[in-house]
C-alpha cells in the first residue's frame, strides 16, 4: 500500500506518480464523494481520454502513430461510486453534450429546408433540361451541387448501445465519443461477446479503418475517436477474463482493469471547499479541451499530420519499457500469464502519456515529457499487477499448457531423435499446434527449457531432408 504524507489514502493506485493536475482531483472526489481512488482514477483517466482523442495523436518509438484514445474496465460492487465520480469529474462533458443537443433541433430543421430547396432545384433541372443530350443533363445537375448533410448528431456517450447502434453512432456522431456504462455486465455478456463488436471496438481503439460491406450498405469509418469505461461486478469477472472473445487473446488486453475495494459510504471529508475549487479547475480543463477544433476534419474523422513527439528523456524511458514488457511477457517471465496484455502495455501508456500532455499543458502542447511517460508507466505497472492478480488462481499460459502437451508427445510418441517445424505442424498432438507460429512458440519455450536443442545443416527426418531441426533431449 501506497500512503503519502499529506493524504490519509492508503491504495496501491499510483497517486503519487500523477501529475497534480490529475492527482489532485481524484484526491478531492475520493474525500466529497467516498469514493475508491480505483474508480475516481478510471474516471478520471476516461474523461481525460474523451477531451484530448480528437485533437492530436501521439508518435510511439517503434510503434508509430497511435491515437490518444484508451479503454478502462474497473470491477467493482455494485454502488461502488461510479456514477457519483462520473457526476464530478464529468460536469463539463455533460455540459457540452447539452449544448449541441439544445443547438441539434435547429441544425436538423436547417438541413431539411436546405434539403427540399436541393431537391426541388434537381427536379427543376430535370424540367427544364428535357430532350436535351444526356452529356448536357449530367453537367447541368452537377452545376447544382451536391446535397447537404444532416448535422451530426448529439450524442457523444454511449450506455449499452447494440453493434448497430455504436455503429450508428461512430458514423453519425461527434468526432469524440465514448462508451461508458456503470453495470456492464448484460453488454459484457452480450456485446463483448460479439465478434462484429468485438472487431468494431479493436478496430477503432487501433485506429484502423473499419469496414462494412453488406448486400445494402458499404461503409468506411475512417478517424474515429472512442474512449471507453465499462464497471462489471467481481462476480462476473471469471466469464468476462475467458469469453469467448473477451479473453486474453481477445479484446481485454487493450482495457485497463482497475479493482476496487469495497467501501463503506461515509460524509464528506477535508476542506470541502477547496476541494469543490479542485474539481472546478478539473472540469475547466476538460471543457478548454473538448470544446476544442481539433484536428477533425470531414465532418467527425480525426486525421492528425503533426503528432505529440516524446521527448528524448521521455523516449529513452519508454524504449526501457518497451523493452521490459517484451522480455517480462516470455514464457516464464513474471508477466507470462498477461502476456497479450503487457506487449499492448507500452502502447497504452504512450496513448495516456500524450493525454496527459495535452490536459497538463493545453490543447497546444507538442510533445510527451519525462513526467507524462513516468506517470503513464506507474498506471500501466499497476493496471498489468491488477491483471495478474485476476489471472493468478484461473489462468495457465497458452503456450506453456500447449508446450507441456507437445513435450507429452514428443517424449513418447515421435519416435525420431529430432523434428522440425514442419514435423510439428504435420504430426504434433494437441492439433492446435500445427500453425506455424503456434508450433514456433512451442519450440521456443521448449528449447528455453533445454528439450530441444537446435542443430543446424541437413538432416533427414522420415526420409525428407530438413536444413533446421531441433534435438530432442529425452
Amino acid at each position: 500500500m501506497m500512503k503519502h504524507e499529506n493524504f490519509n489514502i492508503d491504495t496501491d493506485y499510483p497517486l503519487w506518480h500523477l501529475p497534480a493536475e490529475i492527482r489532485e482531483p481524484i484526491v478531492a472526489v475520493h474525500d466529497l464523494g467516498a469514493v475508491a481512488v480505483e474508480i475516481v482514477g478510471q474516471v478520471v483517466l476516461a474523461t481525460i481520454s474523451m477531451a484530448t482523442q480528437h485533437i492530436s495523436d501521439v508518435k510511439v518509438p517503434r510503434l508509430g502513430q497511435k491515437p490518444l484514445n484508451s479503454y478502462f474496465l474497473s470491477l467493482a460492487d455494485s454502488g461502488a461510486g461510479k456514477t457519483t465520480a462520473e457526476s464530478f469529474a464529468m460536469v463539463t462533458v455533460n455540459a457540452h453534450i447539452d449544448a449541441l443537443e439544445a443547438d441539434y433541433g435547429e441544425q436538423w430543421q436547417n438541413y431539411k429546408i436546405d434539403l427540399k430547396a436541393y431537391q426541388s432545384e434537381m427536379k427543376a433541372v430535370e424540367r427544364d433540361m428535357r430532350g436535351h443530350a444526356r452529356q448536357h443533363i449530367a453537367e447541368a445537375l452537377r452545376d447544382v451541387g451536391a446535397a447537404p448533410l444532416p448535422p451530426l448528431r448529439p450524442d457523444a456517450i454511449a450506455r449499452m448501445p447494440t453493434y448497430k447502434g455504436l455503429l450508428n453512432l461512430l458514423r453519425d456522431g461527434q468526432p469524440s465519443v465514448a462508451l461508458i456504462n456503470d453495470d456492464s455486465s448484460g453488454f459484457i455478456k452480450g456485446a463483448l461477446n460479439d465478434a462484429e463488436m468485438v472487431t468494431l471496438l479493436t478496430d477503432i481503439w487501433s485506429a484502423t479503418p473499419y469496414r462494412r460491406i453488406t448486400d445494402r450498405e458499404r461503409l468506411l469509418l475512417k478517424g474515429r475517436r472512442l474512449s471507453a469505461h465499462l464497471m462489471v461486478q467481481p462476480n462476473h469477472a471469471d466469464a468476462l477474463l475467458h469469453g469467448a472473445h473477451t479473453a486474453e487473446q481477445g479484446i481485454i488486453p487493450r482495457f485497463n482493469i482497475a479493482i476496487a475495494p469495497l467501501r463503506q459510504k461515509t460524509a464528506p471529508k477535508g476542506d470541502i471547499v477547496a476541494q469543490e475549487r479542485i474539481v472546478g479547475e478539473f472540469n475547466n480543463r476538460v471543457a478548454a479541451l473538448i470544446a476544442h477544433p481539433g484536428a477533425v476534419k470531414n465532418r467527425n474523422e480525426v486525421v492528425v499530420d503533426q503528432p505529440l513527439v516524446m521527448t528524448s528523456e521521455a523516449e529513452e524511458l519508454f524504449v526501457r519499457f518497451l523493452e521490459e514488457m517484451a522480455a517480462s511477457s516470455q514464457p516464464g517471465a513474471p508477466l507470462a500469464a498477461i502476456r497479450s496484455s503487457a506487449i499492448r502495455a507500452p502502447e497504452n501508456a504512450a496513448r495516456m502519456a500524450g493525454a496527459i500532455a495535452l490536459f497538463c499543458r493545453g490543447a497546444e502542447a507538442t510533445t510527451v515529457e519525462l513526467s507524462d511517460i513516468t506517470a503513464a508507466i506507474a498506471l500501466m505497472s499497476y493496471f498489468n499487477n491488477q491483471k495478474l492478480d485476476l489471472y493468478a488462481t484461473t489462468f495457465i499460459d497458452p503456450v506453456v499448457d500447449m508446450s507441456e502437451k507437445v513435450w507429452t508427445w514428443l517424449s513418447t510418441l515421435w519416435d525420431e531423435p529430432v523434428i522440425s517445424r514442419r514435423d510439428m505442424c504435420r504430426f504434433a498432438t494437441p492439433k492446435a499446434v500445427r500453425r506455424a507460429d503456434k508450433a514456433q512458440a512451442v519450440i521456443d519455450h521448449l528449447e528455453r527449457k533445454g528439450r530441444l536443442c537446435r542443430l543446424d545443416g541437413r538432416h533427414m527426418i522420415k526420409g525428407e531432408p530438413h536444413e533446421v531441426v531441433w534435438r530432442v533431449a529425452r
